[in-house]
């Protein structure tokens, strides 16, 4: 890495290989986001990123992140009920928007244990992973292979934790990050600890290298992270509208008016969108289904996901899940170059 940035995972789309590959290209890195895609699906897109590099005359260095959120093997009759609630709740707008939701809750691990081995079989520079810390084994055998292997936390105890269990390197995730928190525990609470003084904390105690994420808008705010002792500076929102993301075009509407100072840029935590807690431009899904919806995961993702795929073709950005952190007012159009050197200066 010449410059201290890092294009952060976002899963669901905006992440692409394109997306990180103008991040290497541009001097920094990138994560590729294995989160929702299957390991077929992962393979493909580091086969694509790989092809992007390949005139590149050093070694290409980027890493894949995995949500790790273990499944439970039973769901409880409770959980059921609480979850046919929701549904109901969100029969009517799907009936708008010509959605079906699916009459029996889905859970799975998002497939983690089968992409590690493909992570094993077929090595990457680096891998992270969100939500949940991997178990000590996982760590040495992607170690084994020659993969740094960094974990996601957003408070103090689990950044030691992480590094007990053999990491080498940390992200450090602060409240102000837009998507979801990764919390270990779908029920958990977001920590409100600022992450210039995680940072800190952090740095005090452990020598590995910590990439610093969440609510970053500024180069201003890029520099105040590097001297509280961050490695490098992970960037997601800011991305968003770039050249290269996958962003959808409502959503991307939506960041441009806001950026224009034409549309609210008030951020907020909700569960609505996923059951698990994420940082979100507020709208009236938001408003409406936030104070209800149960602390479930992946079962509340499946549940919404044919009402957000169906507000997405057509342009109702009040039913999607516009993922922002506080930075958002801040995005421009343009390459990731381009936005990495604003971010540099």
């Amino acid at each position: 890495m010449n410059i201290p940035l890092v294009a952060a995972p976002m899963a669901g789309g905006p992440t692409t290989p394109e997306l990180v590959a103008a991040a290497v290209k541009a001097g920094g890195t990138g994560f590729l986001a294995a989160g929702y895609r299957t390991p077929e699906q992962m393979s493909e897109d580091i086969s694509a990123l790989k092809s992007l590099l390949i005139d590149d005359t050093e070694q290409p260095f980027f890493g894949v992140n995995l949500f790790n959120s273990p499944a439970e093997s039973q769901f409880p009759e409770q959980d059921q009920r609480i979850w046919t609630a929701y549904q109901e709740a969100l029969a009517p707008l799907a009936k708008k928007l010509g959605a079906e939701l699916a009459s029996e809750a889905r859970t799975d691990d998002d497939f983690v244990q089968e992409k590690v081995q493909v992570l094993i079989d077929n090595p990457v520079p680096m891998v992270s992973f969100t939500f949940d810390l991997p178990d000590s084994a996982t760590v040495a055998s992607l170690r084994a292979v020659g993969t740094l292997v960094g974990a996601t936390v957003t408070e103090v105890p689990a950044a030691a934790e992480a590094v007990a269990r053999g990491v080498d390197f940390l992200v450090v995730q602060g409240p102000h990050a837009g998507g979801h928190q990764s919390l270990p525990l779908v029920a958990g609470e977001v920590s409100e600890e600022p992450l210039l003084t995680t940072v800190q904390t952090i740095r005090a105690n452990t020598d590995i290298p910590v990439i610093a994420a969440g609510g970053v808008g500024s180069s201003a705010d890029v520099q105040e992270l590097l001297a509280a002792g961050a490695t490098a500076v992970a960037v997601g929102t800011m991305l968003l509208r770039a050249d290269e993301a996958g962003t959808n075009d409502t959503y991307r509407q939506v960041l441009a008016e806001v950026a224009a100072g034409d549309r609210s840029d008030v951020t907020v935590f909700t569960r609505a969108f996923s059951g698990r807690w994420a940082r979100a431009l507020h709208n009236k899904f938001i408003d409406k289904y936030g104070g209800t919806a149960p602390a479930l995961y992946p079962q509340v993702h499946y549940l919404t996901s044919p009402i957000r795929n169906a507000a997405k073709e057509v342009g109702d950005s009040e039913s999607l899940n516009l993922w922002a952190g506080t930075g958002v007012k801040n995005t421009r159009a343009g390459s990731v170059a381009e936005i990495f050197a604003d971010l540099s200066s």
